[in-house]
């Protein structure tokens, strides 16, 4: 590679380019902290070592998402086995003995090795193009074409016209028009206003989760999904309030799906028929609620314990449920089908995190 093809993004491979849009992502959630004129190397040094318990956004970063996959592909068939063969160790003794095994396998060497000469080839071009706005920009140019979440975008609303902050009147008056009694074009500009509430608004949600479960619930297959989207666009923009407040919303709506004799349940004697539109409904439910399930854990470090007792007690009620009818499918059921090793489990283990 030439000095010159260095500062072109486009000779790095897919994975690398993809990578170099995640650091842009990283680089901008810090970079009002690197521009103080106080900056120093260290400090900068230490505000990257500690981004993990100061910005509540760390695990959603695609760098860091990028590098647990690379992680959990190349090691994680070490560490299960290695954990398979201390059943009975406590978990302040496993982690060492398990650390130390696994840093000094070839795999991980391989993978540190491999990562740290693509970062070197990354950071390369990074530096070239870093100092002029248009090819940095120009570096790029397919951001806008994939799933990807900028600081910007967790500011927006899902018709990018910009976050709204309420009062606690109209978060009221959007609870009342949330009401199932009210009229269908009343409960969808209600719907719409909380597309726009701003990020970390959170503490009104006690007054407009009921309205939020009911959209959940709602007949009208086009609007239930919409509540649905909501609770996933919150999601991905929340704090960790917010997001307890989903999870224990998701979570307590299909609690009340499953209760009901009146619901649809699904019967397994022909199969799963996924065509089914209230089949379909219900998998996209518990599909976000496993995804919940995965990423909850990564706020638990640095929120209030208040904030995990419900979410932990609206999930063992879910699973405990049982269907009116035999031969239907379960709670528990639904969640195998998306994490049929329930990994979630062993992340909301005391082990995990040590609380």
């Amino acid at each position: 590679m030439t000095l010159q093809d260095m500062a072109d993004p486009t000779t790095l491979y897919p994975e690398q380019q993809d990578i170099l849009i995640a650091l842009k992502q990283l680089f901008t959630a810090v970079e009002c902290e690197v521009n103080k004129a106080t900056i120093t190397p260290q400090i900068f040094h230490d505000i990257l070592i500690h981004l993990e318990q100061t910005h509540e956004q760390f695990h959603r970063f695609e760098f860091v998402k990028i590098l647990q996959k690379k992680i959990d592909d190349s090691l994680s068939v070490i560490i299960e086995n290695e954990l398979s063969k201390r059943p009975n160790s406590e978990p302040l003794d496993v982690i060492p003995e398990v650390t130390e095994v696994v840093f000094s396998s070839p795999e991980f060497v391989a993978l540190q090795e491999s990562f740290c000469l693509s970062m070197q080839e990354i950071i390369d071009v990074m530096v070239e193009i870093y100092h002029d706005p248009i090819r940095w920009e120009i570096g790029t140019p397919y951001l806008k074409d994939k799933n990807y979440v900028s600081n910007d975008d967790l500011s927006s609303s899902s018709n990018q016209t910009g976050c709204m902050f309420f009062t606690s009147d109209q978060y009221f008056q959007i609870a009342q028009n949330l009401d199932p009694g009210m009229p269908k074009h009343v409960r969808q500009n209600a719907l719409n206003c909380l597309f726009k509430t701003a990020p970390g608004e959170c503490e009104h949600w006690p007054v407009i989760r009921q309205g939020i479960m009911d959209g959940l619930a709602d007949e009208d297959y086009n609007f239930a999904e919409e509540s649905l989207s909501l609770h996933a666009k919150l999601f991905n923009s929340g704090t960790s309030h917010s997001t307890a407040e989903l999870y224990t919303s998701l979570s307590g709506h299909l609690i009340q799906h499953f209760q009901s004799s009146a619901t649809y349940h699904v019967e397994m004697r022909n199969g799963l028929d996924t065509a089914h539109k209230n089949t379909r409904c219900l998998l996209r439910r518990f599909m976000l609620l496993s995804i919940f399930q995965h990423d909850i854990t990564s706020f638990w470090i640095r929120c209030h314990e208040r904030y995990m007792i419900q979410p932990i007690t609206q999930t063992i009620e879910l699973l405990s449920l049982n269907v009116p009818e035999d031969g239907c499918l379960k709670p528990l059921h639904f969640l195998s089908l998306f994490d049929h090793k329930a990994l979630w489990f062993r992340k909301w283990l005391p082990g995990w995190f040590s609380r």
